[in-house]
């Protein structure tokens, strides 16, 4: 991942550079392989980034970055997994290449087709371009939201970021809690999911789907570009069919995420769905779909609750060794984690309830497959989410696992369940306040949201 911030005052006033460093280095954990800001002629716009390098590690592909003749400069954050392919038929369309990296190509398709180039990725990404010319800057959200983007407009100000946090450090932003939110959280962690909503006054999210534009009149016009129901494939008539296209498509969403020029690592539970990555994996580099991926891949990264009802590392090892993987296992320490829970809380950065996990470099891991291969069978919830399907609201039901659905696998039990879990304050507070709503508490929602906030935020923030 990496760090993508922007800044535009459109009063015309001058930026503060040593504001605007200390906005962009607030993403500094995002991206620790390098920094850069680009500013206009005017001084009234700047453009950050903080690199994770993954593709074409040489400085000649930090950014911002801009196009050759000028007009248009980037910062983004993610990966376009087509980018080989893009720029083959780039450069048959006359586009030269300087770098071999995905952020190039991203630039001259964003050049070639405008905002049709969207429709051409294939990827997850968060970024903003903007145009010299038309004094307009553009910002785009992946199909499903996987790349994170906030953005902040008082009328006067338009500003965006990775994290919200990072407006902490923005000059113009005045820190304000939204208590509605907040309490909307804390009854239900998934209420402002998939919502522009934040726990922020002033910064909304931009969902999923959609992209911004703002020029240099007028507020920023959201649209949204991407609904899955417009795009459906036609799917077979026989289960074998359907079968075979479902695991075609799994291999080959595999290997193109397996490009890369830097070490890889596969997060490997054991479970059903981080263990078909792994598989597909060794399925696409036997059949040489892999182009570009790293000598260095065929590594397990595999999580050790050692003495817990959540250690899976035999069934994790068992399925390494048997498509020929590396092991490399990270015994999980509670107390570890209490010494980090400052930084764990304050990085999750939303109200939830999972906790957070010691990861190494860059894994490929399994986040996603969950519901598509149902691998957690207990989440049923909609909890009036949007429908990435759609974009209507879902309705409220709750659908949880039953024991006559069949054994439910160890490692999808609810994380406030495990005996050894680490359950950090924002998550004790959340269930607190929700069994004191539910018990009919004469502190009424927003009061107990005040309070939260007052002691969470103090806690988090200091």
């Amino acid at each position: 991942m990496c760090g993508i911030t922007g800044l535009w005052l459109r009063s015309g006033q001058a930026l503060d550079r040593h504001r605007f460093d200390a906005f962009v280095d607030s993403l500094a954990h995002r991206g620790p392989d390098g920094r850069g800001t680009w500013f206009d002629a005017n001084e009234t716009l700047g453009l950050g980034h903080r690199r994770l390098a993954i593709l074409d590690p040489r400085p000649v592909s930090d950014q911002p970055m801009a196009d050759s003749h000028g007009r248009y400069v980037v910062v983004f954050n993610g990966e376009i997994y087509n980018f080989i392919e893009l720029r083959d038929e780039l450069s048959g369309l006359g586009h030269t290449f300087h770098t071999d990296c995905d952020t190039e190509v991203l630039l001259a398709a964003y050049r070639q087709w405008g905002e049709e180039c969207q429709f051409r990725f294939n990827g997850m990404w968060a970024f903003a371009i903007w145009d010299a010319k038309e004094r307009s800057l553009f910002l785009s959200r992946d199909r499903f939201g996987v790349k994170p983007l906030h953005y902040f407009w008082d009328g006067k100000v338009f500003a965006f970021a990775s994290e919200m946090k990072a407006f902490l450090k923005m000059q113009g932003y005045c820190y304000r809690l939204d208590e509605g939110a907040l309490a909307q959280a804390l009854a239900d962690y998934t209420a402002l999911e998939g919502t522009e909503r934040c726990l922020f006054l002033g910064v909304s999210r931009l969902i999923g789907g959609h992209n911004l534009r703002i020029s240099r009149q007028g507020a920023p016009i959201v649209r949204r570009w991407w609904r899955t129901l417009d795009h459906l494939p036609e799917i077979p008539a026989r289960h074998a069919e359907r079968v075979e296209q479902f695991r075609s498509l799994l291999i080959d969403a595999t290997s193109l995420r397996l490009r890369s020029d830097v070490t890889l690592g596969t997060a490997l539970s054991g479970g059903l769905d981080s263990s078909s990555i792994l598989a597909c994996g060794f399925e696409a580099d036997r059949q040489n779909r892999s182009l570009r991926r790293p000598a260095s891949w065929r590594t397990a990264l595999i999580a050790d609750f050692e003495g817990t009802s959540q250690d899976e590392t035999r069934h994790a090892v068992a399925m390494s060794e048997h498509v020929g993987a590396q092991s490399r296992i990270v015994k999980i320490d509670p107390r570890e984690a209490m010494d980090h829970l400052d930084d764990i809380v304050f990085s999750l950065e939303e109200i939830y309830d999972i906790p957070a996990a010691l990861w190494l470099t860059l894994p490929r891991h399994a986040k996603g497959r969950d519901r598509g291969i149902h691998g957690w069978p207990w989440r049923g919830r909609t909890s009036g989410r949007v429908s990435p399907l759609s974009g209507d609201r879902l309705p409220r039901r709750h659908s949880p696992w039953r024991p006559d659905a069949g054994p439910q696998p160890l490692e999808n039990s609810p994380a406030h369940a495990r005996p050894d879990g680490t359950v950090s304050t924002l998550v004790r507070i959340r269930f607190s306040l929700q069994g004191s709503i539910r018990a009919g508490s004469s502190i009424s929602p927003g009061r107990q949201a005040s309070f939260a906030a007052e002691m969470v935020l103090r806690w988090c923030l200091a």
